[in-house]
């Protein structure tokens, strides 16, 4: 996640116009660091909350969210995806769970100097999975979409296919109990 997200989610969000809906791409995203309520707050609509996210930014955007994840997706990945879509915010789809390593890390070297070890320190989110939290489980998606080598090889996304089914249609109740305000 770059230093500058929320900015870049601004750009993104002012040159889109009147979509059906967003598919966010976190597959293979490394993490980083984010600011967490701006970066939420700019999926509320203005002068919205949602629990406890109150909107932000110059084009917060209250649509429809499908989320792609896949086990590449790890740390400050996983954990936007996590808060979005435990939230009930958006609706997440991938091959399989999250990566599972979202938690506070520290750098230890030994003194051979010969390599370096990320130990978690901290879990993040300790409140994920029912209680479980991230480390080792990683996130789930709502709906399980698996790669066809077929598609694949004629330059379909799977995911992406399936998303842009899911945003023709309302999300499933059961996952996303957010209703965009066009729909109430």
């Amino acid at each position: 996640m770059p230093e500058d997200l929320t900015a870049l989610v601004d750009q993104a969000l002012a040159g889109l116009g009147d979509v059906p809906g967003i598919v966010l791409d976190f597959r293979a995203n490394r993490g980083g660091g984010y600011d967490r309520d701006q970066l939420l707050g700019r999926f509320v609509p203005p002068g919205e909350t949602f629990g406890a996210e109150a909107s932000a930014g110059p084009n917060p955007y209250g649509g429809p969210l499908v989320l792609l994840a896949d086990a590449a997706t790890i740390s400050a990945g996983e954990t936007i995806v996590g808060e979005l879509a435990e939230e009930g915010r958006a609706y997440l789809i991938g091959p399989g769970p999250t990566h599972g390593a979202s938690g506070s890390k520290m750098l230890v070297e030994p003194p051979s100097k010969l390599f370096e070890v990320r130990i978690v320190v901290a879990s993040n989110k300790q409140r994920f999975n029912g209680g479980r939290g991230v480390e080792g489980i990683g996130i789930p998606p709502h709906e399980v979409v698996v790669y066809d080598p077929k598609q694949l090889a004629a330059g379909v996304d799977p995911c992406i296919a399936r998303a842009v089914e899911l945003l023709a249609k309302p999300l499933p109740k059961a996952h996303v109990r957010y209703v965009p305000p066009a729909s109430r």
